[in-house]
């Protein structure tokens, strides 16, 4: 699970662990050269703990050169102040991407947190898995902001916002689910025939 700013302690209690996992005194060191110091000690830190883990896939299109580096962290079983709850590893994602055109580069960090052990998930596992959601949220927030323009709803009261939330989500699932690939299409499909909104739904017209 993707730790965002919504979450600070959390956030700012990985981004502890994993520091204190590469370097043994919360200096900033990057990935691969902590990774190079536990191959040596052969175990991890001096304390004792896990080694790093690490996971890295480069990729070229759409002008842009993108690299991405994950490291994972097991969390040692006796750690108590991470207290959430079924953790077994955390980790960072590190973007980095080039514009091939102009050279500029710019850099991401997103930190996570999983259920799965290191025998479940392995450092090349958990990378494909947080790509995998990044690109299907992203496709459906891409779609509520810009095809139902979610953004300029006037709606506030209580637990109305989280309901139409809720409904656009469902929309979305329905006209994926049948085939639809341009959605906005599909939204101007469904406007002038409500019967194939209402066929989503699995009501079907009767003459």
């Amino acid at each position: 699970m993707p730790v965002k700013g919504n979450q600070p302690t959390l956030r700012a209690d990985i981004e502890r662990l994993l520091e204190r996992a590469r370097t043994g005194k919360g200096t900033n060191t990057s990935c691969a050269q902590s990774l190079m110091k536990q191959r040596v000690r052969a175990v991890g830190d001096q304390s004792g703990w896990p080694a790093l883990r690490l996971a890295t896939t480069s990729e070229v299109g759409h002008g842009r050169i993108e690299r991405r580096q994950l490291c994972v962290l097991s969390v040692p079983a006796e750690l108590a102040w991470l207290t959430w709850p079924g953790r077994q590893q955390v980790f960072s994602l590190q973007r980095t991407t080039r514009d091939k055109k102009s050279g500029r580069v710019w850099q991401e960090t997103v930190y996570g947190i999983t259920s799965l052990s290191e025998q479940e998930a392995d450092a090349a596992s958990l990378l494909s898995m947080v790509r995998s959601h990044w690109q299907i949220e992203n496709g459906l927030h891409w779609v509520r902001d810009v095809t139902w323009d979610e953004d300029r709803s006037r709606v506030r009261s209580a637990h109305l916002p989280q309901v139409l939330a809720a409904v656009r989500n469902t929309a979305i699932g329905l006209m994926r689910c049948s085939g639809a690939t341009n959605l906005a299409a599909a939204c101007r499909a469904c406007a002038a025939q409500p019967w194939k909104a209402l066929n989503l739904i699995g009501i079907q017209r009767t003459e």
